[in-house]
């Protein structure tokens, strides 16, 4: 009875201690926000002020974890294509009175190059205006795209007629000389090239789970259309690629035979679902045709290579 008499009376000064200790917590061990730090390199492209127009709000971050709560259903997508982090900002001009968003700026970090081109040309469509801006930059009527390294810009306007390149061209200075490395554009022969038609797909390419990592180029030689892809790596695993092609035609029942010219050997495909196409394998790339074409523009192609 002693000692429950002698507990109860220490309560109030435990109780005590307890509080004086809380108001010295460490606030970093009691941290319930799922926002990346602020100082995440992303936030840092986002200026304060650009041209006449003032950040409003606070910069809203997300993570592969929470990237739904800002594109729901298209999430997958960018992780799929190797989506690393998003910033979102919005920006208002200094002479609106209510601080109302006019633009909108989405800086997504897709951790390569490649990841943010294939974004690029996802996004913007046939029909969008190609424009001086970033490595690569498309324009419609209230959106402007570009690229910058491996970060992918997305702007949108809220009201019509808004400078959109000119705003646009005051976001990418705020990367300097970042850079693109896309040194697989000149490995396409440029003979009929179709304009802004060039796209990076990351995996399962024509549904195929063994074909990742493709280039693919249209083409319009002749009056003829067609599609070019170009898949890279070193002589083995081109060779390893070529087999696993070779192997899947047998397994569904697909004919094909090798043809030689000039001392090159492609395969011609005769696809039920497809259509005829082509598949050139070379030393450090594996090059595809899909279309139908004539065998002069076909050779042209290969000799182009």
């Amino acid at each position: 009875m002693v000692y429950r008499y002698l507990l109860l009376s220490l309560l109030p000064i435990i109780a005590i201690i307890i509080y004086l200790n809380g108001q010295n917590y460490d606030p970093g061990l009691l941290n319930f926000q799922t926002d990346i730090p602020s100082n995440s390199l992303v936030t840092s492209y986002l200026p304060q002020k650009n041209h006449t127009y003032q950040r409003v709000g606070q910069i809203r971050q997300y993570t592969g974890e929470n990237l739904y709560e800002y594109i729901n259903g298209h999430a997958e997508y960018f992780l799929a294509l190797g989506f690393v982090k998003l910033a979102v900002a919005d920006y208002s001009s200094e002479s609106s009175e209510q601080n109302n968003s006019e633009f909108v700026v989405d800086i997504y970090d897709m951790g390569k190059s490649k990841n943010a081109f294939g974004i690029l040309m996802d996004e913007s469509g046939e029909n969008a205006t190609p424009v001086e801006v970033g490595f690569r930059g498309f324009l419609t009527q209230k959106t402007l795209n570009f690229i910058k390294g491996q970060y992918y810009i997305k702007i949108s306007a809220f009201h019509d007629n808004a400078p959109l390149v000119k705003f646009a061209g005051g976001i990418e200075k705020k990367f300097g000389d970042l850079q693109n490395s896309l040194p697989q554009f000149q490995k396409f022969p440029r003979n009929g090239r179709i304009v802004n038609s060039i796209k990076f797909i990351k995996e399962n390419y024509h549904g195929l789970s063994f074909v990742n990592n493709v280039y693919e180029q249209g083409y319009e030689i002749n009056g003829e259309r067609f599609s070019a892809f170009l898949i890279e790596g070193n002589n083995d695993e081109i060779k390893k690629l070529s087999k696993q092609y070779t192997e899947f035609f047998k397994e569904d029942g697909i004919e094909y035979h090798m043809i030689q010219y000039k001392q090159r050997n492609y395969y011609k495909v005769m696809d039920p679902f497809e259509g005829d196409w082509f598949l050139i394998p070379l030393n450090k790339e594996l090059f595809g045709i899909y279309g139908s074409l004539s065998d002069k523009v076909l050779r042209k192609f290969i000799d182009d290579l």
